[in-house]
């Protein structure tokens, strides 16, 4: 879940990625035309060696020998066996119909050929090129051979330095990119953490200091709010029942009750009372709420279901504490359940924590960010104090537990509160962060 409001809002995730992206990409288009160059120069450094041993063995034959297979079987078998070209593993002499006339070394797949075309002294010159850009010459042949073709095989491993060089600029490459996604992702959602730990922090330096000065006016506040409401109730109990102020009077004390509510919750918000930690059953406890407000839920018609006492729930915690934040959450889900609906509560229990589910079958919150509720002085209803849910999350995270509103479907809300099977002593900063974590 995340505020709405705070400088992690601003933080440009949209121009980060596509930057993070475009940089990728154009490393990988890099990557792969260079492969390709790479390549390139592999077949062209090939033909060039092709090209060399061709050009080597046709100068040594020169005359009328240059078109006689038998004098080109003698040149090619010392040109095999000499070893003066390593790389040479194969030489082939085809005539113009596609004939092999001389033949020496042993043809395989592993071979990059090169084919020249051999011609007779009198047409001069020479032309060369790839194997795969020629074929065979259509036309009949006609008396003495006027035209030959010399296959030269080289090895490709001669090459192998230059395509374990294209290989390894695309794994460097491939890596490079998987590298940055990884650094870009893990520095955003540092950024982000930072910018919404910043933002909280400030926020929570605001309410401190907000929390001091309401600690001061609810202290002013108390006593003669106090005083307001014994006098009035003195005066009631002194005029007759039916004396048409009597109502007017009720309605005094009332809010001043419901001012009295706000100055204890502003109190309780402002300067939390210390811990007593004890080992408490969570479904005791539970019970013993829903029975404290029997009356309440009867009124409105709706019935608890709560979840079974055995196995029992144990968790080291302040029961007081406890006890105010689920007397919270559940007059909540009161207000917002209508007649005949039901409050479910369930428990999921581990070594390591606990988790208790508070579902309602009310309106739900909406489009609303559910985090905005745990703020100060903000609430849906018209005659709250917008301080019990702030007030319940400080409780539950000074227990080293967390406490999250979700919408429930098809209708309804849900309550989560996880907390730790054993005390915690978790600092308020790491609190922020697991919470900024989760969202």
């Amino acid at each position: 879940m995340t505020p709405n409001t705070g400088p992690a809002s601003h933080f440009p995730t949209r121009v980060f990625v596509s930057a993070i992206v475009v940089l990728c990409m154009a490393l990988g288009f890099s990557a792969i035309l260079n492969y390709r160059s790479m390549i390139q120069l592999r077949n062209l450094y090939l033909e060039d060696r092709g090209r060399e041993i061709a050009g080597t063995l046709t100068n040594d034959l020169r005359g009328p020998d240059r078109l006689n297979p038998d004098a080109w079987q003698d040149v090619m078998d010392e040109a095999t066996r000499s070893g003066s070209y390593p790389w040479l593993k194969y030489l082939a002499l085809v005539s113009e119909s596609g004939q092999v006339t001389a033949t020496s070394g042993q043809l395989s797949q592993d071979l990059y050929l090169y084919e020249e075309t051999v011609r007779a002294p009198r047409w001069g010159g020479r032309q060369g090129g790839r194997w795969d850009h020629l074929g065979p010459r259509s036309q009949p042949e006609s008396g003495p051979p006027t035209m030959l073709r010399l296959r030269v095989g080289v090895a490709r491993s001669t090459a192998a330095f230059i395509t374990r060089q294209a290989y390894l600029h695309l794994a460097v490459s491939g890596l490079a990119i998987v590298t940055l996604s990884v650094l870009a992702f893990l520095l955003a959602r540092t950024f982000r953490r930072f910018l919404q730990l910043q933002a909280q922090e400030e926020s929570q330096r605001r309410l401190a200091a907000l929390g001091r000065l309401a600690a001061t006016l609810a202290h002013e506040i108390r006593n003669p709010l106090g005083a307001i409401k014994g006098l009035t109730q003195v005066t009631q109990e002194r005029l007759p029942r039916d004396h048409d102020t009597q109502e007017l009077m009720t309605t005094v004390v009332t809010e001043a009750e419901r001012l009295e509510r706000l100055v204890t919750d502003l109190l309780t918000f402002a300067k939390p009372r210390s811990m007593a930690l004890e080992e408490l059953d969570l479904k005791t406890l539970l019970a013993d709420v829903a029975q404290q407000l029997r009356n309440q839920a009867e009124s409105a018609q709706i019935t608890f279901q709560l979840p079974a006492p055995q196995p029992p729930a144990t968790v080291s915690g302040d029961p007081d504490g406890l006890r105010q934040v689920l007397i919270n959450i559940f007059l909540n889900a009161i207000e917002a359940s209508g007649p005949g609906s039901k409050i479910e509560v369930g428990i999921e229990s581990s070594q390591q924590r606990h988790l208790i589910e508070i579902r309602d079958e009310g309106a739900g919150i909406g489009d609303q960010d559910p985090e905005e509720l745990f703020q100060p002085f903000v609430t849906t209803k018209t005659r709250g104090t917008g301080l019990g849910l702030a007030v319940s999350r400080q409780i539950v995270e000074r227990l080293g537990g967390t406490i999250e509103l979700r919408n429930r479907k098809p209708k309804g809300t849900v309550c989560r509160i996880i907390l730790p099977a054993r005390a915690s002593s978790t600092p308020r900063s790491e609190v922020l962060a697991a919470r900024a974590g989760g969202q």
